[in-house]
């Protein structure tokens, strides 16, 4: 038997899988020839170990302990907010917004709303500053009223 054919038989052989006339012809090979030899011992030292690594199980809690370990440092690393911080940031924000509804009001009450005697008060000035005519301060009334 040559080395090529005894290395892919060796596994067969570690498991009495063989007939037994090429078992002996493969144990045969091993007495003589050294490098055949040692891929056996490699080999059998493998599956000897194939056993334990089945039975050693992982644990079950392992991802739960790590997942307590990384947010246990990710609150030891966060800094804490100060105490100004956690009361004016909100009352800045408040302040803000209370301050942006007075303007809007502000402008709002500011702003000429069309269609009331105030706005058709200041078209007449308006037109007057152009001396126009009285047909041409109709359409220039009508024009303002009707927009939007």
């Amino acid at each position: 038997m040559n080395c090529n054919t005894t290395e892919k038989n060796l596994i067969f052989f570690l498991e009495n899988k063989l007939d037994p006339t090429v078992s002996g012809q493969l144990s045969d090979h091993l007495k003589e020839c050294a490098h055949c030899s040692k891929q056996y011992d490699r080999l059998q030292q493998v599956m000897l170990q194939i056993p334990e690594m089945k039975q050693s199980n992982p644990n079950h809690f392992l991802f739960t302990r790590i997942e307590q370990k990384i947010s246990a440092n990710a609150q030891e690393q966060q800094q804490p907010i100060p105490v100004f911080a956690r009361i004016f940031n909100p009352l800045i924000v408040s302040v803000l917004m209370i301050a942006t509804a007075f303007v809007g009001l502000y402008l709002f009450t500011q702003t000429p709303a069309t269609g009331n005697a105030e706005s058709g008060d200041q078209v007449a000035v308006i037109a007057g500053q152009y001396e126009m005519n009285t047909s041409d301060q109709d359409i220039m009334e009508t024009y303002y009223l009707t927009e939007e």
